[in-house]
């Protein structure tokens, strides 16, 4: 806005302008001016993290979003983690990964000194379970036998094992590993296969 009598110029909103000032005992005479009004710059003071601490199952997300004061100041802020193996940050996304405890910040873009964190706390909710068959016969001169674990979840991480050691070996990994006898092998020698659920080593099956 202008004040047609003093010619004080307030800046309303950011853009630009043609300012005509004409005098005022002979109207034919007037000069121009091209104004550039710029936007107020806010700085950021402070960031709070809307909804603040939180928890997630394992798998789960959340969306993230903040408010960066005061008003007017740039809302853009950067999301970080402080253990992408508990949780994982895609965009403005929070991923949890695995079980326990970690926190979230977000950093405004505007003054990467002004940030705010919260805490994150991942809980496992997961029903783990593994079976096997419950016996496994291997000819003394095989190449090898396979062995499947029925896992749940279906992609859990599995770990074999065989006892007594240094009768047979086992190759592979995953749901399905190859069984196979050693020179020391013999006839009747009785072996126990195991399956546990990595992380959930309670969770086990076995066979013989």
């Amino acid at each position: 806005t202008i004040d047609g009598s003093s010619g004080e110029l307030t800046g309303e909103t950011a853009g630009k302008v043609t300012v005509t000032a004409t005098a005022k005992d002979d109207t034919s005479k007037t000069d121009t001016a091209e104004i550039t009004v710029k936007k107020k710059v806010v700085s950021p003071d402070s960031i709070n993290i809307d909804g603040g601490d939180f928890s997630l199952n394992v798998g789960g997300d959340k969306t993230m979003s903040a408010t960066v004061l005061p008003d007017g100041a740039n809302q853009e802020v950067e999301w970080s983690s402080g253990n992408s193996s508990i949780v994982r940050i895609d965009g403005n996304k929070a991923i949890a990964v695995s079980k326990g405890n970690t926190t979230i910040t977000a950093t405004s873009k505007a003054n990467s000194s002004i940030s705010a964190s919260c805490n994150v706390e991942v809980i496992d909710n997961t029903q783990y379970s593994i079976t096997l068959p419950s016996s496994l016969n291997i000819p003394l001169n095989s190449t090898g036998v396979t062995l499947t674990a029925t896992p749940t979840p279906d992609n859990a991480e599995i770990i074999w094992e065989a006892s007594p050691s240094g009768i047979v070996t086992i190759t592979g990994s995953g749901k399905t590993v190859t069984i196979k006898p050693t020179t020391n092998a013999k006839v009747n020698n009785t072996v126990t296969i195991s399956a546990k659920i990595k992380d959930h080593e309670d969770k086990s099956a076995s066979c013989t």
